[in-house]
């Protein structure tokens, strides 16, 4: 039975957040409309932010999960991402100008994991410090790149957003391979 309240209320809440923008729904709303007393939204989750983050997470984890080989992966996982994401658009509209920044925080760090891993599974002689700058970098432009694809209704198809995502990923792979081992500037501490 826990299971099945706590679904009840994390549907409730997305029901909800596709008619109306994140700020004006209340744990009294999904509380009411379930018939449920309020101790039992709070027995699952502390507020709406961290309803919000575990359906963020979960619809990460459940079409995107770090792998052993994120070459091999990503666009299958990419495209089961985008896939979910569009089809929860108006979800996603409405929480993403709202939330406080806690969607692109979640989804960078996400992100990032993949990206420091696709770098590791390149082999290339960049040192860590390196590979975590370029994680960063690419985490944070896909972040951009989705969120602007969700707030503006998805008008590129997820087929074509992936592919020139991943001939990025492939442009960088030949870049760091052919990358210069000398910097412009020295190491300066």
């Amino acid at each position: 039975m826990e299971t099945n309240n706590k679904d009840r209320i994390i549907n409730e809440f997305i029901r909800l957040t596709n008619q109306e923008n994140f700020s004006k729904i209340h744990i009294s709303n999904i509380c009411n409309n379930l018939n449920i007393n309020r101790k039992l939204f709070y027995y699952y989750f502390d507020d709406k932010y961290e309803l919000l983050k575990f359906i963020y997470l979960r619809d990460l984890q459940n079409t995107f999960p770090v792998s052993q080989n994120v070459q091999v992966t990503w666009p299958n996982n990419a495209r089961k991402m985008l896939t979910i994401l569009k089809n929860k658009n108006r979800f996603y509209q409405h929480c993403l100008n709202n939330d406080n920044s806690l969607w692109e925080k979640i989804f960078t760090d996400h992100m990032q994991r993949h990206f420091s891993t696709l770098f590791i599974d390149l082999n290339t002689d960049k040192s860590q410090v390196d590979l975590n700058f370029y994680a960063r970098f690419y985490a944070n432009g896909w972040t951009g790149l989705i969120k602007n694809w969700l707030l503006k209704g998805c008008p590129t198809n997820e087929s074509d957003l992936i592919n020139q995502f991943y001939d990025l990923i492939g442009f960088t792979k030949n870049y760091l391979t052919n990358l210069p081992t000398t910097r412009l500037f020295g190491n300066e501490n």
